[in-house]
């Protein structure tokens, strides 16, 4: 480097600790990812058995009339109709 003036030596320096960073910062965020999935693996088996009971009650859900429901709309279109 005896041939670059200071600015320029200033510059290098500068750009090859950037890419220093960059290259931690790199790391830092694989590290975090590959933790993240690992957990998300890990979560798998509680998911599926979450959906599968989401699943279920839905079906459970629908399956039933719904009695009280079903009165509050009949109330409503009564009151409805009923109004001037």
């Amino acid at each position: 480097m005896c041939c670059l003036g200071g600015s320029s030596q200033t510059e290098v320096k500068q750009g090859v600790a950037r890419y220093g960073d960059g290259l931690a910062t790199l790391k830092s965020t694989e590290d975090a990812v590959g933790g993240m999935q690992e957990e998300l693996e890990a979560l798998q088996p509680q998911l599926r058995a979450a959906r599968a009971a989401a699943e279920a009650m839905v079906t459970q859900v629908g399956a039933k009339p719904q009695p009280a429901a079903a009165s509050y709309v009949c109330s409503f279109i009564h009151l409805r109709n009923s109004t001037p």
